[in-house]
């Protein structure tokens, strides 16, 4: 049997699930398209490519450019990084430092690493 979702004012024949998942989906692209700043906004790998941000021994990365967006890049990183190390270092019961260093030494075999 397929899930329908009644409408809110009509007693027709409700939404079917792939009907709510292609609204949503459409829904979501408009607002991408629609959205400025962080939707456009400069991504990891180019500003790799740029030389823009470099791999420090810590995990995270750090700027060798000054621009409000790299700033913003790097802040979105690391943020995102450091829950992920904590919660790794949690899930295996060692210190974030441990976690932060092997990323570390992975990262900096494919990346740029900061001099």
């Amino acid at each position: 049997m397929q899930r329908t979702f009644p409408l809110l004012s009509s007693g027709r024949r409700g939404l079917d699930i792939r009907s709510v998942r292609l609204a949503a989906a459409c829904l979501l692209a408009s607002l991408g398209l629609a959205l400025p700043g962080p939707a456009w906004a400069l991504s990891l790998q180019d500003a790799r490519s740029r030389g823009a941000v470099c791999e420090t021994t810590d995990g995270l990365v750090r700027a060798t450019t000054q621009s409000p967006e790299v700033s913003a890049l790097v802040s979105e990183t690391n943020a995102r990084r450091m829950q992920a190390y904590k919660a790794e270092a949690a899930r295996h019961g060692v210190p974030v430092s441990e976690i932060q260093g092997v990323s570390a030494t992975q990262l900096r075999d494919r990346h740029a690493p900061c001099p």
